[in-house]
């Protein structure tokens, strides 16, 4: 393989677990933000917390554990690191343009936020087929399992990632059930 794919290669393993890293340190500081703002006497303790966010967790734990095995040159990392970033590229095509929580999770900055996340899309979207080229195919020679393991984790995750949208609509329905009877509550 040439010098620059072995590059390219190092360079994506980097990259997943920075992205891992950056996860994490997200995730704890969203917990954090949590037992910031409490109500008096409701600690969001980290179980709970942990287990509502599991996916996450195990996401930016596959992320990281891909790009140090893809580092080791293994084929189980080359795997991984091809369906961590499917997955990524799932997330934020379903962020960035299905989410129904799009207007409060992300402020519109206009056009230059769109070309950026447009952009974001694009970059996963190439290092997805950098790492499908034939030299990588040979090079890691993955077998039935790997390609199964890697078709299930995606599949896997597509079907939790459905469930959570589900969870999330009703969970946002309620809420504005909610505050629209309250409103109506006011104004008698």
């Amino acid at each position: 393989m040439s010098k620059w794919l072995v590059i390219v290669e190092k360079m994506i393993a980097g990259l997943l677990i920075l992205l891992g890293v950056y996860g994490i340190i997200s995730l704890i500081g969203i917990w954090g933000h949590y037992n910031a703002n409490h109500v008096v006497g409701e600690w969001f303790n980290m179980f709970d917390f942990v287990r509502v966010h599991l996916l996450e967790f195990v996401i930016v734990g596959l992320s990281i554990l891909a790009g140090v095995l893809l580092l080791l040159q293994k084929p189980l990392g080359w795997i991984l690191s091809l369906s961590i970033n499917l997955i990524y590229i799932i997330h934020f095509i379903y962020l960035f343009f299905f989410s129904p929580l799009r207007s409060r999770v992300i402020t519109s900055g206009g056009f230059m936020e769109d070309v950026q996340q447009v952009l974001l899309i694009v970059f996963a979207l190439a290092i997805f087929f950098i790492l499908t080229l034939k030299r990588f195919r040979k090079k890691y020679q993955p077998n039935r399992k790997l390609y199964i393991l890697g078709i299930g984790i995606v599949l896997l995750f597509s079907s939790l990632k459905t469930l959570n949208v589900i969870r999330e609509r009703r969970f946002q329905q309620q809420m504005d059930e909610i505050i629209h009877k309250s409103i109506e509550d006011s104004n008698f």
